[in-house]
């Protein structure tokens, strides 16, 4: 089992709020309509800051799309319809 840690209190709270009204600031700024040149470099910074270094850094990732395995629309209108594998009968 983990050691749980104690609440933010004192300092660490005030440098924990300004931390996230900076990050706050900073996602409304990236996603404004009109980006003016800040706006842009500031988009670029966060885009840089959250993408993954590598492919198998990316909690996103998934193993069967990457691989192509997918459905026929004959096999997922089966399966909606609670027919087994050929459209004939329960699974």
């Amino acid at each position: 089992m983990t050691k749980r840690n104690a609440p933010l209190s004192g300092k660490a709270l005030d440098r924990f709020t300004r931390r996230t009204a900076l990050m706050v600031g900073l996602a409304q700024r990236a996603s404004r309509g009109e980006k003016g040149l800040v706006d842009r470099l500031v988009t670029r910074l966060l885009d840089r800051a959250t993408r993954p270094r590598s492919p198998g850094d990316d909690f996103m990732r998934d193993e069967i799309v990457d691989a192509g395995i997918g459905f026929s629309a004959d096999e997922l209108e089966n399966y909606s319809r609670g027919r087994g594998p050929g459209g004939n009968g329960p699974a």
